[in-house]
């Protein structure tokens, strides 16, 4: 009978160290936080192998807009949506999820919902809906911008998209389809300080609809390094460097890389940049230079994940090649802290978990109380101890 103590003891010695680690078998995702006219949407995946129920809240800021929960099984996706009446500004919108087994995740983008004049006539309208713009900048480097525009009315229209930033102005032209959506986009070199990109869109049928985005440029302060070529020619009057030659960003952020030429020589460089995809990177493909020239690489990563890439920069003139590879690490961006997570909440997450572990260990002590009852109950354990059954046969 003490065999089967000592395995009924292992059995709950098993069950405390094996309960904690299906119990944090737990996690939750959200991912896709979207706005779409008036809807707000999200989806929230299930990543563990235990079905859970996930509670979700929408924000606007750090106010409360909606609310609710969803039955989700193991590797399960569910969306989840809302409505809000935005009105011409910038939007902090956060979707946050609680799972019951403790996991949580969260998400978070910045909406603008643009100033509009005279947004629709009747059967005539236009929309601009998005902007995506170069917010930050350094002083003489270039951004860009790219308006995205929808047709709101009932028939096909010719819609003007007319970009200023301080003065650098240009117009663009698209045809729209009832309801279709385009794009346009213009460069500009950026001026010290803060600077905003009006844009401004018309509609062949009257439509017109404004549109504000604010830039920052700072002052220039790039530490340059030297690229070092294997072997440098005698007498070579040209030198290249770079800064700088690996760096971590989050996504949606831009990295300006400095590329600087020296040369006693005036001549066109021509720059390339392999190994990114399209409209990765915005830099000027060919310059002249005569003595000194700064050159920025702007790069715009569109997805997450570890990247290298490679600029050469070539002297035409001296037939000199200089390249150099750049590592670039894209981080998830960062999520902002929950609202009102404050010490009662944190207090009550660490009470829930000490409480699930005090609880595997009271089935424990049950099972081990019940296994003593009964070999006591068969006269092999006396309320003594062990000595029970030696005493009656002593």
């Amino acid at each position: 009978m003490k065999a089967y103590l000592v395995i009924l003891a292992a059995v709950a010695a098993w069950l405390a160290m094996a309960m904690p680690a299906q119990a944090l078998d737990c996690s939750i995702d959200v991912h896709s936080l979207d706005v779409a006219g008036r809807g707000i949407s999200g989806r929230l995946a299930n990543l563990g192998s235990n079905a859970t129920t996930v509670s979700y809240r929408f924000f606007i800021g750090d106010r409360l807009l909606d609310y609710g929960s969803t039955q989700l099984a193991a590797g399960a996706t569910s969306p989840v949506s809302t409505v809000y009446n935005f009105t011409p500004g910038t939007y902090d919108v956060r979707l946050y999820a609680d799972a019951d087994c403790s996991a949580s995740d969260r998400e978070s983008i910045t909406h603008y919902r643009l100033n509009a004049s005279n947004a629709s006539y009747g059967r005539c309208g236009i929309e601009i809906t998005g902007i995506d713009y170069s917010k930050t900048l350094l002083d003489g480097q270039r951004g860009f911008a790219t308006a995205y525009a929808r047709n709101t009315g009932d028939n096909g229209t010719n819609v003007t998209l007319d970009f200023d930033y301080a003065g650098q102005g240009v117009v663009r032209h698209i045809n729209l389809a009832p309801l279709e959506e385009g794009m346009a986009g213009f460069k500009f070199v950026a001026n010290a300080g803060l600077g905003r990109i009006d844009i401004v869109a018309r509609s062949s049928c009257g439509a017109r609809f404004n549109a504000v985005a604010e830039v920052e440029a700072l002052g220039r302060s790039i530490p340059i390094y030297p690229w070092k070529m294997t072997a440098t020619a005698a007498g070579q009057a040209t030198v290249v460097a770079v800064n700088p030659d690996s760096f971590d960003l989050a996504y949606g952020d831009g990295k300006a890389i400095a590329v600087s030429i020296s040369t006693a020589r005036a001549q066109h460089f021509s720059i390339t940049v392999n190994g990114l995809p399209d409209g990765w990177a915005d830099f000027d493909g060919r310059v002249y230079v005569s003595g000194n020239k700064d050159v920025l690489i702007y790069a715009v990563p569109k997805a997450q994940g570890r990247y290298s890439f490679t600029v050469t920069v070539r002297a035409e003139a001296e037939g000199l090649t200089f390249t150099k590879t750049v590592a670039m690490f894209v981080a998830p961006p960062q999520p902002p802290p929950a609202p009102g997570l404050g010490t009662l909440e944190r207090l009550w997450r660490l009470v829930s978990g000490l409480w699930s572990q005090a609880l595997i260990i009271i089935i424990a002590i049950i099972m081990l109380a019940v296994g003593a009852l009964y070999l006591q109950e068969n006269g092999v354990l006396g309320r003594n101890g062990w000595a029970a059954r030696t005493l009656r046969s002593a």
